[in-house]
């Protein structure tokens, strides 16, 4: 019976029960007082970069043998979520994503397997880090993120993929394409610059009592 009541409890109580028993009653009660101020208080910060697709993109080759797919976006999106990492396929992020048909690429290679993905909005974008959606002006689109698996980087898939996508805006009529990441990801940021990226500003996110803001003014950013 008892087991029965611990299967039906919510997860925040099972966690409590955890922390009550393992580490006592005085860090249980600072674990509740870190997860008040979280919740009352949030940041993060991220380099925004631009890439002007007036300038030319020099196509790349990786290692292997790739095909770029811009077409099947169920298939890229059912392969993001076969890595069970929430950050890759946040619930609003892909809602919104449908809705407004933004654009989810994947290259594979020979054989089918898909090694790589690109999600690119437009118009209304929800941003997980800023927990709001974003509205770009026409003929911006917006890179939300390129993932390659840890196993297969080193291959040059990353930078054949986001040169491809590159190519399809630009096919598509887009004039610069935007995108945002965390100064600790190194190997993103030089992802982008070699495919022809330029750091435009370093934008802090604020989430104050449910009262959310950017310094400086996103806005100001993009539309730079």
């Amino acid at each position: 019976m008892e087991n029965e009541i611990t299967k039906q409890e919510p997860s925040w109580l099972k966690r409590a029960r955890q922390i009550y028993w393992q580490r006592g009653v005085l860090a249980l009660f600072w674990a509740g007082v870190v997860k008040i101020l979280k919740s009352a208080f949030d940041t993060n910060s991220a380099i925004w970069f631009e890439r002007d697709l007036s300038q030319p993109i020099e196509e790349s080759q990786a290692r292997i043998p790739l095909t770029f797919v811009r077409d099947s976006p169920q298939k890229t999106l059912a392969w993001l979520r076969s890595f069970g990492h929430p950050g890759l396929v946040h619930p609003k992020e892909i809602e919104t994503g449908i809705k407004e048909k933004h654009y989810f690429f994947h290259v594979r290679r020979d054989g089918g397997e898909i090694v790589g993905a690109q999600k690119v909005g437009y118009g209304k974008v929800y941003i997980v880090d800023f927990g709001k959606t974003v509205h770009f002006s026409q003929g911006t689109a917006f890179s939300y993120d390129a993932y390659v698996p840890p196993k297969l980087r080193g291959l040059g898939i990353a930078t054949y993929l986001i040169t491809q996508s590159l190519l399809f805006l630009k096919e598509r009529g887009y004039k610069k394409v935007l995108g945002h990441i965390p100064r600790w990801n190194q190997a993103s940021i030089k992802a982008v610059k070699r495919c022809g990226f330029t750091v435009i500003g370093y934008v802090r996110f604020f989430k104050v009592f449910g009262f959310k803001f950017t310094l400086p003014n996103l806005d100001k950013v993009i539309r730079s």
